[in-house]
């Protein structure tokens, strides 16, 4: 938990920093992703196209 809690205001800082859109910030995130969290985010995506 302290790496992502870590990361999180990391990302965080980068978004105040750019000043980064709302609506740019996911797409931010997800490039970010890696490893199992990636593949998480991967799927939640196939989801929610599948539902539409």
């Amino acid at each position: 938990p302290d790496k992502a809690e870590e990361w999180i205001k990391e990302v965080e800082r980068v978004f105040e920093l750019l000043k980064m859109p709302e609506r740019d910030k996911i797409n931010y995130d997800s490039y970010l992703l890696k490893g199992d969290a990636k593949g998480w985010w991967q799927l939640i995506r196939q989801i929610q196209f599948a539902g539409q």
